[in-house]
This record gives C-alpha cells, sequence and structure tokens, in this order.
C-alpha cells in the first residue's frame, strides 16, 4: 500500500460525500468526478503531487488514476490502513472550505460533473495552455472552442467562480 494513494483516500472521504473507489472502476462518471475535485483541490492548496495533462475532458492524471483503481482493489484494506493516519485541522479546515466552494455558485442549467469540468478546464487552460489572449474573453473562448457543450454564461460563470478566490492568474501574453 502506498502513503500517497492513503493521503488521496483521506482526502476524497472528506470532500466526495459516499464515493466508492469500487464504483471509481466502472463507472465513468466517479472517474470524472475524482480526476476534477482532485485537480481542483490541488490548485487550491492541497498538494497531492499528482500531475495533470490536457485530456478531452480537461485535466487527466494517470498517477492519480492508478492509485484510485489501486484503492478499489481493496477498499477495506485501504480504509483500514488509513485509519492510523489523521488529517490536521488546517487540512480538515482547507478541505471543508473546498468542498462549500466546488459546488457552490454552480448554474442552474449545469450538473456537478459538467461545473466541476468547466472550473478544472478553465483554470488548466489559465494556467497551463499557451494562448495569445489570456483575458476573460480569450480563455472562455479557448474552453468554448474546445468544448462545444458549454454555453458562454456557463464558462464565464466558472471562470468567475475560480477567480472570486484567486485561481485565475491575470497574465497577458505579449
Amino acid at each position: 500500500m502506498n502513503e500517497k494513494a492513503c493521503q488521496l483516500k483521506l482526502c476524497v472521504d472528506n470532500i466526495i460525500k459516499d464515493f466508492s473507489f469500487k464504483e471509481f472502476k466502472s463507472d465513468f462518471n466517479k472517474r470524472l468526478l475524482l480526476q476534477k475535485n482532485i485537480y481542483l483541490l490541488q490548485s487550491f492548496g492541497v498538494d497531492l503531487g499528482y500531475s495533470y495533462n490536457w485530456y478531452l475532458r480537461g485535466p487527466y492524471c494517470s498517477d492519480l488514476a492508478s492509485d484510485a483503481f489501486e484503492i478499489a482493489e481493496d477498499e477495506k484494506a485501504y480504509g483500514e490502513y488509513c485509519a492510523a493516519w489523521t488529517l490536521t485541522d488546517k487540512a480538515k479546515e482547507i478541505l471543508m472550505e473546498f468542498s462549500k466552494w466546488s459546488e457552490a455558485e454552480m448554474p442552474d442549467d449545469m450538473g456537478v460533473l459538467d461545473w466541476l469540468e468547466a472550473l478544472a478546464s478553465i483554470h488548466y487552460i489559465n494556467h497551463y495552455i499557451c494562448i495569445n489572449d489570456k483575458s476573460q474573453k480569450g480563455i472562455v473562448n479557448y474552453l468554448l472552442s474546445v468544448k462545444q457543450w458549454f454555453t458562454e454564461k456557463q464558462a464565464i460563470a466558472a471562470y468567475n467562480h475560480l477567480d472570486s478566490v484567486g485561481l485565475i492568474k491575470n497574465l497577458q501574453l505579449i
């Protein structure tokens, strides 16, 4: 059993209600939910050491998927192993703040998975994709060009939600 996977399990147990790693194995939506939550949690300041690349549905980390599949193979044993670990009060506070923030201000016409995908994708575009126009309009337009299922209103809501907690870098390329 690896410590990084244990840290992952402890965080997931605190931010995703009733998450089952066993279901993760066969349910694409559970995998998407985990990927986006952990990506955003790391951007929120909880460094679990996962590195992401761009994928069709936004940021994706194969190491995270591997750790989650490992936990899924014997979730009960991982639960027992991780029971000896505890989160600091500061970590619990950040996880609680993240949980409240991640679903707040979600537009009525979006489900949780789409909201998390929009948030994670806009953050990734802003921080890691080289585009000339890093303004809100430029980032929103880029998102809409690669993910046509989002509306401009939804993309702007996600951008503003990220910006409200300082997760948007306001940089312009010259």
